[in-house]
């Protein structure tokens, strides 16, 4: 959230000043204003997609580790049901 907080205040800066192309007909398109505002905030715009890589890996891993915690718990039930069925108590 912060990368993308600090990425947003520098679009919104970089947009609003002075030195920015100012849209008119004959002058600079939007094309050109967009890109130019890109340009100013590029370093911060690679520090947001780094974030937001490293949160998907994230939320991946945590994918990964409850689909292994919920076979452990399912291992843990058959050999439950294998105990009792076999008529003895866990060791």
């Amino acid at each position: 959230m912060d990368a993308r907080h600090a990425h947003d205040r520098a679009r919104r800066r970089a947009l609003l000043s002075e030195k920015s192309p100012r849209v008119s007909r004959g002058g600079f398109t939007v094309a050109e204003q967009s890109a130019w505002v890109d340009g100013q905030c590029e370093d911060l715009k690679f520090d947001l997609d780094k974030a937001t890589v490293v949160r998907e890996a994230a939320q991946d891993h945590l994918r990964v580790l409850l689909a292994q915690s919920e076979i452990v718990r399912s291992l843990g039930a058959s050999v439950r049901l294998a105990y009792a069925v076999a008529g003895t108590t866990e060791p």
